[in-house]
């Protein structure tokens, strides 16, 4: 019947959409920064990489994005140990705010062999603030501290409000997100395995110390989509894999199957 027809397809279709989604990232390290125990990292992290916080000192916790996040006010901290995550296929997530306004402070710094790769960074001054830029310090894959991004479409980043900031590399191009978007995008070749990350800082220069909060701060081993870092910008970063933005209309179609197949 023609019902039936329409259940085999609307099925089909979804199995097809299903296995798409559940072929992506896994999240090799989650800090959500909202440890009730005390020191802000201590337990906070889950995922598949091994890891050690080579230095680290203050720190609180305060209201986050999503529940409670790190305070960076008088707090620096890094880790010196391989995540197995390699640099031409990752993808980085995190939640930051802050007042900051002096220019060239890093929100993160990722790295291999214990060497600065890359670093978002509170960038030039634009409308009613500063703007966040991603470079390559460590002249990796062929981006020479080319800042790839100059402004946060809903406004400053340095506005007192949460925004959600990403990278993702697929060993082609390297991609810079802000708010959900997409805001710049270059070839990128790189490889090696991240080994070395640090919050709020970068590696051996304090003058690069930025006062911050930040929240969920997520690593995953492959590039997500564009619709996934989308996702990302407006929720915590505990689902694994992270759902592409229309998976739950599968939710519809398996309603309307099932009332297909009742008028059956």
């Amino acid at each position: 019947t023609v019902n039936a027809m329409k259940l085999k397809y609307l099925c089909a279709t979804a199995l097809t959409i299903m296995g798409a989604s559940s072929a992506n990232a896994a999240l090799a390290l989650h800090y959500k920064l909202e440890d009730a125990g005390g020191s802000i990292l201590s337990n906070a992290n889950s995922g598949s990489a091994s890891h050690s916080w080579g230095s680290g000192s203050g720190g609180a916790l305060v209201t986050g994005a999503h529940g409670g996040a790190g305070d960076f006010t008088s707090a620096s901290w890094w880790s010196s140990a391989s995540t197995g995550v390699n640099l031409n296929s990752f993808s980085l997530s995190l939640h930051v705010r802050t007042s900051a306004t002096t220019q060239w402070k890093d929100f993160i710094s990722l790295g291999t062999d214990n060497k600065v790769v890359f670093v978002l960074e509170l960038a030039s001054a634009i409308t009613g603030g500063h703007s966040v830029s991603l470079y390559n310090i460590g002249n990796v894959g062929g981006v020479t501290n080319a800042p790839l991004y100059t402004g946060v479409a809903s406004g400053p980043i340095n506005d007192g409000a949460w925004h959600h900031l990403g990278i993702v590399s697929d060993g082609a191009t390297i991609q810079l997100f802000a708010d959900g978007v997409q805001r710049g995008s270059t070839a990128y070749t790189g490889s090696g395995n991240i080994d070395a990350f640090q919050f709020a800082s970068r590696f051996g220069e304090g003058s690069r110390k930025i006062v911050t909060d930040l929240d969920d701060v997520a690593l995953y081993d492959t590039a997500l989509s564009a619709s996934q870092m989308s996702w990302l910008a407006s929720n915590e970063a505990v689902v694994d894999p992270v759902p592409e933005p229309g998976t739950t209309a599968l939710l519809g179609l398996g309603g309307l199957a099932l009332i297909l197949r009742r008028r059956k």
